[in-house]
């Protein structure tokens, strides 16, 4: 930008006749600011360039003077923003060339967005002890409109978008309006499991279809990964489950985990006289509500399972076999022989012990005791089950 000022005239009975001679002169000053984005910082400099002439426009001849420059905030009086000496500045045919702020670096400190104006003063007998005038009018240096506007990305200001006003930094999520960014913005690979916050995406988040198996590693996800319900048989596709994708139930006494087969320790050779629970034939079982199978097999013993009732007295044997989930009977079986026709004589039936068995229907999900019970018709009565267990699984 280049600075005109007007000649600058005064009255020699005031001054000293070198000091008038400068003072008087035409100075023609130019200003150049440039401003440079550059990775790494740049000293801040102001090259400026004055010619020298006398009243009759005679340029000075080769010498060397002390410059001294002001920048005030207002074109007469006001404040001194920075102040800078230039020792011994050559004078070759009045020409005069220095760069503002090598001397003095906090002219890097002044705010050029506003209008500033640049005193010049010369020591023309080069004595600091005698008073010198400083040149009038003051240079007004103006803004750089263009370079003011490099810092505002094709003329809008976007300092406020960036973190810390700066383009490096990282952009704020309020900064960016919904939708703002779409797959075309972001390149392959680019967002991973890191750059996602835990429950960030929701299902409402993704579109039907978007995602299918072929995004998915093997093994990727497992049943820790998926809400209880998460996945229905609307989510599936048919044929797409198969037996060998599917879990071996699990086989215990006590089955904690929803799909598993409770089944018992052996009855043994079990005889009772009065009404009990039959030793080690009770299992618990969770279900998530749907119908149980629950009855006897056999342990594998060679001599066969069975269950049957014994009398010595003259009275038919009779007596009840029951299964009871918690308190209630879900299952009985009256077992009854016919009467001796001998006094004295053992009187007993039997029949397979597989004969004791039902579908449950429990009144919802939950954890279930199933128990095996005999009640036998009258004291002389014996209940026996011999090397059966019992099973419980949800169908």
């Amino acid at each position: 930008m280049n600075y005109y000022p007007t000649r600058a005239r005064s009255t020699c009975r005031f001054f000293k006749s070198a000091i008038c001679n400068l003072q008087s002169a035409i100075l023609t000053v130019v200003l150049l600011t440039s401003f440079f984005a550059d990775a790494q910082p740049s000293p801040f400099l102001i090259p400026f360039q004055g010619r020298l002439t006398n009243p009759q426009g005679v340029p000075y001849t080769n010498n060397q003077y002390t410059v001294i420059f002001n920048l005030y905030d207002q074109p007469v009086g006001g404040t001194v923003l920075w102040s800078e000496t230039h020792q011994k500045v050559g004078i070759i045919n009045g020409m005069v060339n220095v760069f503002l702020g090598s001397i003095n670096p906090a002219l890097s400190n002044v705010d050029f967005s506003l209008t500033r104006h640049l005193g010049i003063t010369i020591d023309a007998d080069g004595n600091p002890n005698t008073p010198d005038p400083e040149m009038v009018p003051r240079q007004m240096i103006i803004p750089a409109f263009w370079a003011k506007n490099s810092e505002k990305l094709a003329g809008y200001d976007w300092t406020q978008i960036f973190k810390v006003n700066s383009p490096v930094g990282q952009i704020p999520g309020g900064k960016i309006q919904n939708q703002g960014i779409d797959t075309g913005q972001i390149a392959n690979g680019a967002v991973g499991t890191a750059q996602i916050a835990s429950n960030a995406v929701t299902a409402a988040q993704i579109a039907p279809g978007t995602i299918t198996s072929n995004n998915f590693a093997p093994g990727q996800i497992n049943s820790t990964l998926l809400a209880q319900g998460a996945v229905g048989t609307s989510n599936l596709m048919d044929g797409s489950v198969t037996l060998p994708k599917l879990a071996a139930r699990t086989l215990q006494t006590n089955v904690a985990s929803v799909g598993g087969v409770a089944i018992s320790g052996s009855s043994g050779n079990f005889e009772a006289y009065a009404s009990t629970v039959v030793a080690n034939l009770t299992v618990t079982l969770s279900t998530i509500g749907r119908p149980v199978f629950v009855g006897l097999i056999g342990d594998g013993s060679t001599g066969g399972s069975y269950i049957g009732v014994y009398t010595s007295a003259n009275t038919p044997p009779s007596a009840q076999f029951g299964i009871t989930r918690g308190n209630t009977t879900i299952c009985a079986y009256n077992l009854t022989g016919p009467a001796s026709t001998v006094t004295a004589e053992n009187d007993q039936v039997y029949i397979p012990g597989s004969a004791l068995h039902m579908i449950d229907l429990p009144p919802g999900a939950g954890t279930y005791t199933y128990q095996v019970v005999v009640v036998p018709a009258a004291s002389s009565t014996e209940t026996m089950i011999q090397y059966c267990q019992l099973v419980a699984f949800e169908l």
